[in-house]
Parts: C-alpha cells; structure tokens; sequence
C-alpha cells in the first residue's frame, strides 16, 4: 500500500514538472543579435537580459486577434514574426500573425528605458 501510494505521489510530482516544461514558445529571438530598428532611422542593439525581458512579455502577454490602429516608431524581428511597437501606446503589433497587445504602464516605460538610452 505504502509503495502504490509513494509510486502515484511521484508519478505526479513528475508530470507536475513536465507539463510545465512543455509549454512551446510562439517567440524567440534571431540567430543574430536581437535588435530593434527605428524606422528609416539607426538600429539598437539591446542586451541579452533587455532581449529576454521583450521575448518574455511577447510570449506571456494577452493577444488580441486584430492589429492595433497605433501606428509604430521600433520593428522588431523575431526567428518567425515582425512585431512593430509603439513607445507612446506601449502597444505591439504582431504582423506577421496579425494579433496585437498593449502592455502595462510599467512595462512600456521599461521598454522605452531599453530603446531610449543613449548609445
């Protein structure tokens, strides 16, 4: 009994973490270094932890199934998308999948921290 009981805590512990580990990512950075262009203006390349706070809200943010009417100032490239942002809105536009999303006031003024700083 002991050993049935022991084996079904850990057969779930076990799927606890792998159900976790599984979760496919829609966004991941290029092969170069992931940077950000300014439309007709100068591209910023940004730090791998800058780099990694923007692939995480794309990939953990609520999408809306439509683009956004915000116009964009930055272009992002992924491996798969082009995701415009505009600084102002703190808004995303995936137009590859054609979906949008606006982040929290926190997150677009840290964004704008990464974009805005001086070279």
């Amino acid at each position: 009994m002991k050993k049935g009981l022991i084996a079904v805590l850990i057969l779930c512990a076990l799927l606890t973490v792998l159900s976790g580990c599984g979760k496919a990512k829609t966004y991941e950075a290029p092969w170069d270094p992931f940077c950000y262009t300014v439309e007709g203006s100068r591209v910023i390349r940004l730090r791998a932890a800058e780099s990694d706070f923007i692939i995480d809200l794309l990939n953990e943010g609520n999408w809306t199934d439509c683009l956004s009417d915000c116009t964009c100032d930055f272009v992002f490239y992924t491996q798969r998308q082009t995701v415009r942002y505009h600084s102002e809105c703190g808004t995303f536009n995936d137009v590859t999948n054609r979906k949008s999303m606006t982040v929290p006031e926190a997150q677009r003024l840290q964004i704008s921290a990464f974009l805005f700083r001086a070279p």
